[in-house]
């Protein structure tokens, strides 16, 4: 049986908008998302579970992200879900000012540093960004996500600690250049990918090798 033979007329006009073939779908058996069912989808290259638990929003929803979203009512974490496969950039960059460094994925790379040192975002606070290293692979999302979890002890919290929420700049990390690019080679050896136009600006990197500081356990 086809899985378009289980889905509404709706899901498969949602499908056929977002471009989303069936290869990137999972059954989730009438159940919501669990670790298992996450490991699943990560492991088999799937973005969205079918037949899950109806989303409290609407109950003619079942489709479920990863991170256990409703993508029909909230199309921002599709965008995400997609991102884990797109073809692209995974980069380190960093701030002297902050003593931060950030990971992140973009599927254009020539203007990421200006846009986040711009006067409209100063991401994190900060103007000072600089581009240390950048490569084009596939999977940016799965790489930029892994990376980041194993950065995960070395995540800043000082903006947590004031307002008790995570910050919208939680991509940044008290570490070293040299921390964040093993964790990036260590993904990249995993997942066994190969990197392209590989840029790395070795002249300025002594500047980047902040200290690593470990979060609190009782932060984290």
């Amino acid at each position: 049986m086809s899985i378009k033979e289980e889905l509404t007329k709706s899901q498969i006009a949602f499908l056929e908008k977002h471009k989303i073939s069936e290869d990137l779908l999972i059954n989730a058996d009438g159940n919501g998302m669990t670790e298992e069912l996450g490991l699943r989808m990560s492991e088999e290259g799937k973005i969205l579970a079918f037949n899950g638990s109806q989303c409290p929003a609407n109950k003619n929803h079942n489709f479920i992200t990863r991170e256990g979203a409703c993508p029909q009512c909230h199309t921002a974490s599709l965008q995400t879900a997609l991102k884990e496969f797109q073809t692209g950039y995974v980069y380190i960059i960093g701030s002297v000012q902050a003593g931060l460094i950030k990971v992140g994925a973009a599927t254009e790379i020539i203007k990421r540093v200006k846009t986040l040192n711009g006067a409209a975002s100063k991401y994190g606070g900060f103007d000072d960004w600089e581009m240390l290293f950048y490569a084009k692979m596939v999977n940016i999302g799965k790489v930029e996500r892994m990376v980041q979890e194993k950065l995960a002890s070395y995540l800043d919290t000082r903006q947590f600690l004031k307002s008790e929420k995570m910050p919208k700049g939680s991509e940044l990390f008290r570490c070293s250049y040299t921390r964040a690019k093993k964790a990036l080679t260590d993904v990249q050896e995993e997942l066994e990918l190969e990197f392209t136009q590989k840029v790395e600006k070795s002249a300025i990197l002594y500047n980047y090798q902040f200290r690593n500081l470990i979060v609190p356990a009782e932060v984290a």
